[in-house]
């Protein structure tokens, strides 16, 4: 009886495989679904994970958080052949996916379980980077990304949890995102600028994604040493009144399907307002990843940035 030989996959095909399915936006779910079965393929397949996984770093729950500790900590049997410095020093960016699993439509968890689950995946985060903070783990760290879903804008400066922070990290990405179906998501937020006992003076890139503009107000304000500041929400620009001084790149986000009309007006609205007035001459500049843009209305916003002082460039949003 003739057995049956699969054909070997080359090692790079496997490489290029893994870090499209990881690299993808994927639901805390999913990616620990990813996490678990990598590890069941085979040795090479899991070998391959392995690297991709511990320099892009991604951590979706909490039995994950602490299982990476241990892989830092150098108590992971994973390693054990190998030197105990790789995981440390690989890892180059760190996400976190902070989502109650709410996939179905009704209340928010929130108010089913006060402080329940959402305050464990709180606790998971801020305890994460105090160890690497404390510890001075990840000496290769430059980004971090936070992405609460189906929370409130509250949770970051009511309960402290970038009050131990890598000073290694010059770049902070943080998204809100929504499951459809869920409703109760709590979107009150209450400003904090001039009362947050903690800042933020490494970051000089910031990307916020889905936050009120009042959340905009108080990270700006806790990163002196901002240079360029990211958002999707450009509709509120107004609120942001005049950008500190070292703020010289401001891009703007807005997904290619949506309505131009409002997203240019605010635009407007901002420069008038003096949004990048502060910053030195000839610097400042605003980057538009939007979808196409009419020959007559690029040339009025042109001239309308020129007339601010202001760089404005286009880029075509994928």
């Amino acid at each position: 009886m003739s057995t049956i030989t699969w054909p070997w996959l080359p090692i790079e095909l496997i490489d290029a495989i893994i870090s499209e399915a990881w690299s993808s936006p994927l639901s805390a779910h999913d990616r620990s679904t990813l996490i678990a079965s990598s590890s069941l393929v085979n040795r090479s397949w899991a070998a391959a994970f392995h690297k991709i996984s511990l320099e892009d770093v991604h951590i979706p729950n909490i039995l994950y958080a602490q299982q990476y500790l241990r892989i830092i900590h150098n108590e992971s049997p994973i390693y054990t052949e190998r030197s105990q410095t790789l995981p440390d020093l690989l890892c180059s960016s760190l996400s976190f996916t902070l989502d109650t699993h709410g996939s179905a439509a009704g209340q928010h968890p929130m108010f089913i379980v006060p402080f329940g689950e959402q305050d464990r995946l709180g606790t998971m985060l801020s305890n994460t980077l105090y160890t690497i903070d404390t510890l001075s783990y990840l000496p290769n760290l430059r980004r971090v990304s936070i992405e609460y879903a189906n929370w409130g804008c509250s949770d970051i400066f009511d309960n402290f949890r970038l009050s131990s922070f890598p000073a290694q990290v010059t770049k902070l990405e943080i998204n809100f995102t929504a499951t459809p179906g869920i409703t109760g998501v709590p979107m009150r937020y209450h400003r904090h600028t001039g009362r947050v006992p903690w800042s933020l003076p490494f970051i000089t890139h910031l990307i916020i994604g889905g936050a009120c503009a009042e959340f905009i107000v108080d990270m700006v304000a806790t990163c002196p040493n901002l240079e360029t500041l990211e958002i999707g929400n450009t509709t509120q620009l107004a609120v942001l009144g005049s950008l500190p001084c070292n703020i010289h790149t401001v891009i703007l986000r807005r997904p290619c399907n949506t309505a131009r009309r409002g997203y240019i007006k605010a635009l407007v609205g901002a420069l008038m307002a003096g949004l990048l007035s502060t910053s030195p001459s000839g610097k400042p500049r605003i980057i538009l990843e939007w979808g196409e843009i009419g020959k007559s209305t690029w040339m009025w916003l042109e001239e309308i940035t020129q007339n601010c002082g202001v760089q404005l460039v286009h880029k075509l949003c994928k």
